[in-house]
């Protein structure tokens, strides 16, 4: 009888990012290096000061630390409960489109996958990450005043000064009302925005929040547009874990009557806690319901690493298991 082949691809939480802070050897030399660290006169603040990842990885690449993150993850609880073989991305972070086309990419090698699971994270980062889907996403959602020399980090930056605009000033306050203001916000951003540009812009959505939305709404088109190929390959379903974002709970809320929400709902395992509390995504999970140490900088506030603990990857491999045991997806 052949093995079950399962397939995993997610950002940081997926890969296991901070689950060897668990194993005392792990957590135990952590210390060590950040308390020496500190001790020395000057610091930068992204070097070993607190538990940034890509600062220590080329120290945490132990057996104990890699061993240890992979027995605990939710990729492997779900694998060695159905005696399967769980691949997963080999990289910690990530964007959708990148876990799609990893995915999609690996289906076209192997199409016989038994189940394939996407954690989405946060939609936002693939507005800056993706050169071939780059001028799809802005002349889609800046339209006519869309220009291909503008960097598409300044855009994503244009959208962050505007919802920082909307939040400090109460109502709907028009760009060209506070000149020095705008300025100061927007010159912020690492590009001096174009007064004409913004007030066309905010013309035409008022608010940052709905331009955002119909960034999410094109987004999660693209999303579709691959899930529907690689469903085709694969010749199933595939399905997916809610994000950890805020920014997507809150435009999942906004935009649920669009088909695309939908789709991409209709695919979402529900998260369940104690068999009667359930999410549909890990933020609605940890910020709706209290449940205490579902992440490090819980249980570790001094290593300020913000990723699941051992016990939330098993209430997320328990959702799963029983969600695939309960519509027999095997």
């Amino acid at each position: 009888m052949d093995d079950k082949l399962f397939l995993f691809h997610g950002d940081s939480f997926t890969w296991g990012e901070g689950l060897e802070l668990q194993n005392p050897k792990t957590e135990n030399l952590v210390r060590k290096i950040i308390e020496y660290r500190k001790s020395l006169p000057k610091v930068n603040v992204h070097d070993y000061s607190y538990y940034n990842y890509p600062a220590f990885m080329d120290i945490i690449c132990d057996t104990h630390s890699k061993i240890h993150r992979l027995q605990n993850s939710f990729t492997h609880l779900i694998s060695e409960h159905f005696g399967a073989i769980g691949i997963r991305n080999q990289n910690n972070g990530g964007t959708n489109i990148l876990s799609l086309q990893k995915i999609e990419k690996l289906i076209d090698t192997y199409p016989k996958f038994d189940f394939v699971l996407l954690q989405l994270t946060n939609s936002l980062r693939d507005i800056e990450n993706h050169p071939d889907d780059q001028s799809l996403i802005f002349s889609n959602t800046f339209g006519t005043y869309f220009n291909k020399e503008i960097e598409p980090k300044d855009y994503n930056n244009f959208i962050k000064a505007w919802e920082l605009w909307d939040s400090t000033n109460k109502g709907y306050k028009k760009f060209n009302s506070d000149i020095e203001y705008f300025n100061k916000v927007f010159c912020n951003t690492g590009k001096l925005w174009d007064l004409d540009f913004a007030m066309k812009i905010q013309s035409e959505y008022k608010f940052s929040s709905e331009k955002i939305a119909e960034i999410y709404d094109f987004l999660y088109k693209r999303y579709c547009e691959y899930i529907d190929r690689i469903e085709s390959k694969l010749k199933k379903k595939i399905y997916i874990i809610g994000s950890w974002c805020s920014t997507d709970f809150y435009y999942n809320e906004k935009n649920s009557e669009s088909e695309y929400f939908k789709k991409i709902k209709d695919r979402t395992i529900p998260l369940t806690i104690f068999k009667t509390e359930t999410f549909n995504s890990i933020f609605e999970l940890t910020e709706t319901f209290y449940y205490e140490n579902l992440y490090l900088d819980e249980m570790f506030p001094e290593f300020n690493n913000n990723h699941p603990t051992i016990k939330l990857n098993k209430v997320i491999a328990d959702s799963v298991i029983s969600y695939i045991k309960d519509n027999k997806l095997l």
